[in-house]
């Protein structure tokens, strides 16, 4: 396929085929702004890659098929995401616990003693005072 330059085709192109792009981003659930991404996504690899596609015929499964695969890609990475959180924040109140052999439940109340008292030292106030 052979479009170098040619502004006017890559419009035809994105114009006859970007409501199948997003067809396959709304049927993986996907809307708005994330679904402006992926088929952004689409459209930058089509550009690296239109050389390759041999037969014109081929462009739209080409296209439906990088779609897909652009939103399964969303969809691992969002996953990947709240598992971090999720065991970020996990970690953050288990490891003390563990560590200080306390209950989970008992470390926000013993965290905000601690804080209350350390605000309330000359000392440290004298400190923060002092910081820029």
């Amino acid at each position: 396929m052979r479009l170098d330059g040619d502004e006017s085709a890559w419009r035809a192109i994105v114009r006859a085929y970007s409501p199948l792009v997003r067809s396959v981003c709304r049927r993986h659930g996907f809307g708005g702004a994330v679904a402006e991404d992926i088929c952004a996504t689409v459209w930058l690899r089509l550009v690296g890659r239109v050389g390759t596609i041999r037969e014109p015929a081929a462009l739209t499964g080409w296209l439906a098929t990088s779609a897909r695969r652009g939103c399964l890609r969303h969809m691992r990475n969002r996953k990947r995401e709240h598992l971090t959180a999720e065991l970020r924040e996990t970690v953050a109140t288990t490891v003390p616990c563990a560590v200080l052999g306390m209950p989970v439940c008992a470390i926000g109340p013993t965290r905000q003693r601690c804080l209350t008292r350390m605000r309330r030292s000359p000392a440290l106030s004298t400190l923060l005072r002092s910081q820029p």
